[in-house]
């Protein structure tokens, strides 16, 4: 129950809200693996795909500048506390109320609630501080009431295999906030406040609106890109990964290299034994040349068996589907349709500073990078690269991201390599958002 200000509030469905001076997180406790569902940070909202379909947000990341106000309001139909935001476009220059878009956070039923709002209410002031945005507390006595929880019976959040495959989508708009009788003004004035529970002015004044956070603009790389096992290229119906033909040319070599070494130490080992000469000494030396034929020959079968299980993948966009298929043996491994895949992933080992001239230049990086799509119950692996190298034009950021390691939405200018633009090319076509996580 919530009792008193901290900095844990349990809500219902199995969420809870955690926050500190500096962070707030909506967390899942519906598995067993707590899942953080919207996390904020002073530069804005990063969103979980499951909330972002069901609360059906613009995209998974939100600037302060789209949240119009933070409001912790009753909703007497349901008899339940809801804490929310109001969303807004930030390419519209002008507003009223029934532009605004709602996103419920959580809601608290009056039979758990106790009547009690502080912690509820501390957890919405620490979000709007955070942000830097209004907040509004909604008094069930206040007249005319705002509408916000009245016709905004918005799906819960379940964390189930079932639900993160296909989460329930609904469309909520947030009704005007004033009586049928007032004139809904081109940019919202704000009904005067309760004092005592108006924690921030309605309208933040020119120098408190929050600064925005200047992502350089990165255009995404002409195919064919190139790494020193794969090639990621256009084909007549769509784009495919596959092997570079220097990888086949090595192992060509290697076949042949390993499988004469393997008969020539056979034959030297099997014929100093059969062949009726004189000994050869030391008597050890045809042992230890069975010894080195038998590697050479369990070699060869190891990269016969890499180039013929060698696959290919590729994204169709004319069948809207992804499919590995093998390249020597053409059987498919796995398919997935579009419409099934929900996001792209990549994941990578922590990124490695190689040097820069100055400063002010982009920031040389190297990792590991594994590129997946899910489709809402498996991760189907579509490439794994090998030391990628490329830049970070706002690496501070990137060192930032690094000491709190969450999945996040993958944004060029932190990560401008040649298997990020890949995985941002492949969600293009496919239609679904990118995210990055280390392992």
């Amino acid at each position: 129950m919530i009792d008193s200000p901290k900095d844990i509030v349990q809500a219902s469905n199995f969420l809870t809200i955690q926050f500190t001076p500096d962070t707030w997180r909506l967390v899942s406790t519906e598995l067993e693996v707590p899942t953080a569902l919207v996390e904020a940070k002073p530069d804005g909202l990063i969103v979980h795909p499951v909330f972002v379909q069901a609360r059906q947000l613009p995209s998974a990341s939100l600037s302060p500048a789209q949240i119009m106000r933070i409001v912790l309001g009753w909703a007497p139909e349901s008899r339940a506390w809801r804490l929310g935001m109001l969303l807004l476009d930030p390419s519209i220059t002008q507003y009223d109320t029934a532009q605004m878009q709602w996103c419920e956070l959580a809601e608290w039923p009056d039979d758990t609630f106790g009547g009690r709002v502080n912690g509820a209410k501390v957890a919405g002031q620490s979000l709007a501080r955070l942000l830097n945005r209004p907040f509004q507390f909604v008094d069930p006595n206040t007249q005319p009431r705002v509408a916000a929880f009245i016709n905004s019976d918005q799906p819960e959040i379940s964390m189930s295999a079932e639900n993160i495959a296909r989460p329930a989508v609904q469309t909520h708009r947030f009704p005007a906030v004033y009586s049928t009788g007032d004139d809904i003004p081109s940019e919202i004035i704000p009904r005067p406040a309760i004092p005592e529970l108006e924690t921030f002015p309605t309208e933040p004044s020119v120098k408190d609106k929050p600064i925005e956070l200047q992502y350089p603009e990165v255009a995404l790389a002409p195919l064919p890109l190139k790494f020193s096992h794969w090639k990621f290229a256009h084909t007549s119906v769509g784009v495919r990964w596959q092997r570079v033909q220097s990888w086949w040319v090595v192992n060509i070599g290697r076949v042949l290299l390993f499988g004469a070494l393997c008969v020539l130490f056979l034959i030297l080992g099997i014929g100093a034994n059969t062949s009726g000469l004189a000994d050869v000494e030391p008597t050890w030396l045809p042992t230890v040349g069975l010894l080195v034929g038998v590697l050479m020959l369990g070699s060869l079968i190891v990269t016969l068996w890499r180039m013929f299980n060698a696959t290919s993948v590729l994204v169709d966009t004319h069948k809207k589907e992804v499919y590995n298929k093998g390249m020597v043996l053409p059987f498919v491994n796995w398919r997935v349709p579009f419409s099934q895949i929900e996001y792209v992933l990549v994941s990578q080992t922590a990124p490695q500073s190689q040097g820069r001239r100055s400063k002010t230049d982009p920031m040389k990086i190297s990792m590991d990078t594994w590129i997946h799509v899910f489709d809402g119950q498996h991760f189907h692996q579509i490439a794994d690269l090998e030391g990628v190298e490329g830049r970070s034009h706002v690496w501070d950021m990137v060192k930032r991201h690094m000491q709190n390691p969450n999945r996040r939405p993958l944004q060029l200018a932190e990560y401008d390599t040649p298997a990020h633009q890949a995985a941002l090319q492949i969600a293009n076509r496919i239609g679904v958002p990118v995210y990055v996580e280390f392992t």
